[in-house]
Parts: structure tokens; C-alpha cells; sequence
């Protein structure tokens, strides 16, 4: 038997948009801070495990005893991607670079890095990280040099 070498018969989709209600009545601390520039994580008073993003419940110990720790916005660089090719609902922003950094509480952050040209970017620097609201009233979080 030959192997197949023609394409199936397809068809295009339309382009699709997925709009979901995220519950947040046990994390709305969290999304009520970023509106106001500031970032929190929670730990548990049970067994003292930090999260981030905050967890309303501790999957270590299963307490929902937690606090809310507000982060001191003090990142290193671990690693970042230069995106070109955007996700749907990033079409209108020009190309942007997404980072991770390590807070000093050992805490792993994702961010837009702003201000920063990708050539001067080096693992291991110093950031900041500052909570903004978009112009399509979204919460971002954005990595600054220091």
C-alpha cells in the first residue's frame, strides 16, 4: 500500500472566543489589590506554606485557615520569552516580553517586563513588580528594572 501523500478534505473554523466567570469570592482580596498596585500571596496559618497565586485553601494540610502576605514587589529574573506571535486577545498589543521572577519569600512570578529593551535583559537581575489595569480594565502584572 502507497503512502498517503495529499491532504485530508477540511474545512476552516471561525475564529473562536471563549469568555468564562472565574470565581473569585475566596481570592477577591487578591484581584481587589492588584487594582490598587499591590500584590498579595496567601499562606497557610496551619503549616505556613506561601502561594502564589493565592490559594483559598492549603493543598499541603488542607486548612483553609490561610493570611493574606503582601508581596514586597522584589523579583529576580529567572527566565522570559520575547512574543511575536500573539494569543488571541493580545492581536492589539505590540510584541512583549513575558518574564518569571523569584520574589526574596521564594515566591515564582509571571509578568509583563516593561521598559526594558530585550538586549539589556540578563538572568538573575534585579526587578520590580507593580500591579497595573489595562485599558480593557484587566489587572497585569508588569516587571520594572531597577
Amino acid at each position: 500500500m502507497m503512502p498517503r501523500t495529499e491532504e485530508f478534505p477540511s474545512v476552516t473554523s471561525r475564529p473562536l472566543t471563549y469568555i468564562h466567570k472565574i470565581p473569585i469570592l475566596k481570592t477577591q482580596i487578591f484581584w481587589e489589590k492588584l487594582k490598587e498596585g499591590e500584590i498579595y500571596a496567601t499562606k497557610c496559618k496551619k503549616c505556613g506554606k506561601l502561594y502564589y497565586p493565592p490559594q483559598a485553601d492549603c493543598p499541603k494540610c488542607l486548612s483553609s485557615n490561610i493570611e493574606w502576605v503582601k508581596l514586597s514587589g522584589e523579583l529576580t529574573l529567572e527566565a522570559y520569552t520575547y512574543v511575536q506571535v500573539k494569543p488571541q486577545g493580545f492581536e492589539k498589543y505590540e510584541p512583549y516580553i513575558i518574564a518569571i521572577a523569584t520574589t526574596p519569600e521564594g515566591i515564582r512570578i509571571i509578568g509583563w517586563m516593561e521598559k526594558i529593551k530585550l538586549e539589556e535583559i540578563k538572568i538573575g537581575m534585579k526587578l520590580k513588580a507593580i500591579a497595573k489595569i489595562l485599558e480593557d480594565g484587566f489587572p497585569i502584572i508588569k516587571f520594572m528594572k531597577v
